[in-house]
């Protein structure tokens, strides 16, 4: 009996260990993502921006241009890198008189260097009624022990719309970061 005790104790660590690890290697590759209602709005979203659901629309009938952020958190298992990213996202653009800018940004730690490493034009695609999956067509690395990121979306109506319960309202529903192809 006393031979088996090692073993036994050993096999309970051993699961012990890969309960402890299993959800660390799960996360790795996981997608960073967002929906729009939980973005931070800057001041000039003040009586413009409205939530919609998960989603954020531009309300009113005001030309305006409203920017909203969203954190990015290191979800990629922790090491700091996440390697070959890009955006998928949900965005709604019903006229060409609104517009969807979406652009992930890099804050460089030491040089407080503010770059844009990935854009998604709305105005690039066709238009359409309802959210629309939009996804761009570059990758961009992502080095958390060098910068801090962001995600910053504009809502744009460059024409006030006469009617403002059927006018077109640019949308944002949700934004990941999954790995390129």
């Amino acid at each position: 009996m006393p031979s088996h005790f090692p073993s036994r104790r050993m096999a309970a660590l051993a699961l012990a260990l890969a309960a402890i690890l299993a959800p660390a290697a799960a996360l790795a590759d996981s997608n960073w993502s967002s929906v729009g209602s939980t973005g931070a709005l800057d001041d000039n979203c003040a009586g413009a921006a409205v939530s919609d659901g998960n989603a954020v629309r531009l309300g009113g009938a005001a030309a305006v241009t409203c920017t909203i952020r969203y954190q990015i958190s290191d979800t990629w298992g922790g090491a700091g890198l996440a390697e070959r990213r890009f955006l998928d996202t949900l965005v709604l653009d019903p006229g060409v008189l609104t517009q969807v800018r979406v652009r992930l940004m890099a804050l460089n730690y030491s040089t407080r260097a503010l770059t844009a490493l990935l854009t998604l034009d709305s105005n690039s695609f066709p238009l359409a009624a309802g959210f629309q999956k939009r996804i761009g067509s570059t990758c961009a690395d992502l080095d958390f022990r060098l910068n801090s990121y962001f995600i910053e979306v504009d809502l744009v109506r460059t024409t006030p719309s006469l009617l403002p319960a059927a006018g077109p309202s640019p949308g944002f529903g949700l934004v990941r970061l999954p790995s390129c192809p």
